[in-house]
């Protein structure tokens, strides 16, 4: 269903195990989406522990957006979003 949604072309909002399927698939360019990361799955996508990216949220937050070309909403305690540079 993932990859149907992806190839959709339609904005999709992407959060909790989609964004674990997209960890492990390393299919990360999703310029119409945005992504809802926790610091957990956070992590996963940029292949460090969610400590890392609760170290320095707004870095982990920049790299997101950028590595996916995505808006991002990194959520926990002081949600942080952003959308990649173009």
């Amino acid at each position: 269903m993932l990859d149907a949604a992806l190839g959709s072309g339609k904005p999709l909002v992407i959060d909790a195990d989609a964004i674990n399927l997209l960890a492990a698939s390393g299919s990360w360019k999703l310029p119409q989406a945005v992504l809802t990361p926790h610091p957990g799955e956070a992590g996963r996508l940029l292949g460090c522990s969610a400590a890392a990216v609760q170290a320095d949220r707004p870095a982990a937050l920049r790299r997101l957006a950028e590595l996916t070309g995505s808006v991002v909403v990194l959520k926990g305690a002081g949600t942080l979003i952003a959308r990649p540079t173009r």
